[in-house]
């Protein structure tokens, strides 16, 4: 099923693909309305990739990040909240509980766009090569970085670098569902800290780490037609007025494939394109005709 550098056992990626899925449906039954956002955190981990979180206060978005972490016993979560005085060497101190920005496979950023441009332009090489200049480079065990703000940066703020770091990118939303709203409103306050009690795949697979490295160098077989699919799906996005860097096109390549991977699909299909519009938006006025291109491949 999988060519790579690495290949995996296929048993071991059934069980963590099968894992995942429990969890995602785990958390859609607490979440209400929230989803997209659950998928593309799962995805994110899978493609070793960032992921941002953009939406008005109290709209879960550190809950989110908080509850998905707690599925993995063997994974640390550092969080922080970022603002206009934070420095880069405030990440580096450790915790009461010994965690650090240079310690823990999930980091979670929030309000990463009030921090001063030079904390954030100093995170590059941690998100991109997973090296910590300081100054020599020092090997971080980084699997996902996430990233909420409810302020998206401005061409003027000159942070594209660091914005590019995330592949995926998230509008989460105030609750519009009455059934949903209700049951967000009179939940328990524990109730999603008790949301990954006894899941029996809580401390899953002490290998995940030896499996998501090969996962993100995998090569699923692209079929023709999806081929053909995206380089009409570049051209159309053109036609509106939406850049995307060839750069940024590698990691488009790559969210398609890990759809696919993470569907049980043993190629690539043109349907797996149909998922790629939160890898595709660089700002909120793109989504609508993404949706509209994006459409066409379901």
């Amino acid at each position: 099923m999988i060519d790579g550098p690495e290949r995996l056992c296929q048993d071991r990626l059934d069980r963590l693909l099968h894992s995942l899925s429990r969890i995602e449906s785990r958390m859609n039954e607490g979440f209400g309305e929230r989803e997209e956002v659950i998928r593309n955190c799962i995805l994110a981990l899978l493609a070793n990739e960032h992921v941002y979180l953009i939406g008005p206060p109290g709209t879960a978005k550190s809950l989110i990040i908080r509850t998905f972490s707690g599925f993995f016993e063997h994974i640390s979560l550092y969080e922080t909240l970022l603002h206009g005085d934070s420095h880069l060497s405030d990440l580096l101190v450790p915790t009461l509980s010994g965690k650090s920005l240079l310690s823990c496979q999930i980091v979670f950023l929030d309000e990463v766009f009030r921090a001063p441009r030079d904390l954030l332009l100093g995170l590059l090489s941690f998100m991109n090569e997973r090296r910590f200049y300081h100054p020599d480079p020092v090997p971080v065990p980084l699997m996902s970085l996430f990233g909420a703000s409810n302020q998206s940066p401005s061409p003027a703020d000159g942070l594209e670098a660091f914005y590019d770091r995330f592949t995926y990118r998230c509008i989460l939303r105030p609750m519009e569902s009455r059934e949903r709203f209700f049951q967000m409103i009179f939940q328990s306050g524990d109730f999603w800290e008790r949301m990954t009690d006894g899941y029996e795949d809580g401390g899953f697979l002490p290998d995940f780490f030896s499996l998501i490295p090969g996962l993100a160098r995998m090569r699923l077989p692209w079929e023709a037609e999806t081929r053909d699919g995206l380089f009409e799906l570049r051209r159309s996005l053109g036609n509106e007025g939406v850049f995307i860097s060839d750069r940024r096109w590698k990691k488009v390549v790559l969210a398609a494939t890990v759809n696919a991977l993470y569907e049980g699909a043993s190629s690539v299909l043109p349907n797996h394109l149909s998922g790629l519009k939160n890898v595709l938006w660089s700002y909120p006025t793109e989504i609508r005709p993404i949706e509209r291109i994006l459409s066409s491949y379901r």
